[in-house]
């Protein structure tokens, strides 16, 4: 669960840089603190920074990242990845 001003960010890997520090996930839901889980609805494009490994997590990939929240629209700079 993310604490006040944080963000987890579910969905599913679109897109990774050959370095592995950004990559792209088609965003279907959030968990905002004290709000639960938050369908989106279309899905959205969001942008991840963190460093990863390209070959574990490849498009299609299911991943949450939890970080600050920045607002719509902006690179999410993610703590934590889970699978």
């Amino acid at each position: 669960m993310p604490t006040q001003g944080e963000i987890v960010v579910n969905g599913t890997v679109t897109s990774v840089k050959s370095s592995g520090n950004v990559f792209t996930i088609k965003a279907t839901s959030i968990v905002l603190p004290g709000k639960g889980k938050i369908v989106l609805s279309p899905p959205r494009a969001k942008k991840i920074m963190h460093k990863i490994d390209p070959a574990k997590y490849k498009p299609g990939t299911a991943v949450s990242a939890l970080g600050p929240n920045e607002g719509k629209g902006e690179m999410l700079v993610a703590k934590k990845i889970t699978p």
